[in-house]
């Protein structure tokens, strides 16, 4: 039989249980809302401070392109080639050289080379040593010179034989480099240091990316041109983007 002395016993032991089990949970939400307020704050200030970031001109990106022309430029003309490829060899002699004429020189436009290095073994050296020419300032001066070489020994007398022979040697490269006032010497010992092959793997990755597979491949902001075209295809495109 039940004492009625517990009985009041027991209803201040549910009570307390009850008043313990509120205050765990008040406890628990209070907790709860503090993490969830930390971690939105961590959120928010992440913002600013990216944003901060990538408002800021990254110097050392923007100087290892290699550039034709003016750097700071609105309107770019972005070009795949291959040091080695015929019909880029081709546009640098023609079209390219109006484009340079009428829309590079006179400070609208610049061209940003990018290496596409799929014509032989190499052309990956060639790539290469166009970069550790752009580390001495010379991209264009180096651009022109083995362009001029490819047309004026090979390709303009139609000897594509060339091409599967492994012509760019980093002597070969270095006495190019040379003759267009560049010091040779320096070409050699960056690429035997290696010093440009993750640029040059950059550009090759970018090209993917793009669905590029071929030489020399032209970008004018979204608009894509293959293949060696003449001055009257890029004309109303670049035209276009100066508007």
């Amino acid at each position: 039989m039940t004492s009625n002395k517990s009985k009041p016993l027991k209803k201040r032991n549910y009570i307390i249980a009850v008043v313990v089990i509120i205050i765990v949970c008040v406890i628990g939400t209070v907790i709860y809302m503090s993490q969830q307020k930390d971690s939105t704050t961590v959120v928010e200030n992440k913002q600013p401070i990216t944003s901060t970031s990538n408002s800021l001109p990254d110097n050392s990106s923007r100087n290892k392109k290699l550039i034709i022309g003016s750097q700071d430029i609105k309107v770019t003309l972005v070009e795949y080639g291959d040091f080695k490829c015929p019909l880029c060899t081709k546009f640098s002699q023609s079209t390219e050289k109006q484009i340079r004429k009428e829309y590079v020189d006179s400070g609208k436009i610049n061209i940003e080379y990018k290496t596409l290095p799929i014509i032989a073994d190499d052309s990956k050296v060639a790539a290469e040593a166009a970069y550790c020419a752009n580390d001495q300032q010379k991209f264009t001066e180096f651009h022109d010179a083995v362009y001029d070489y490819m047309w004026n020994n090979y390709y303009r007398n139609g000897d594509y034989s060339i091409e599967s022979k492994n012509l760019f040697t980093q002597q070969k490269l270095s006495e190019i480099a040379s003759g267009a006032g560049i010091d040779g010497s320096r070409i050699t010992q960056c690429l035997q240091a290696g010093t440009n092959k993750s640029l040059v793997e950059a550009d090759i990755q970018s090209a993917k990316t793009a669905g590029i597979t071929g030489t020399p491949t032209f970008l004018i902001g979204s608009q894509k041109v293959s293949g060696s075209q003449p001055f009257s295809i890029f004309k109303p495109l670049i035209d276009s983007k100066l508007k």
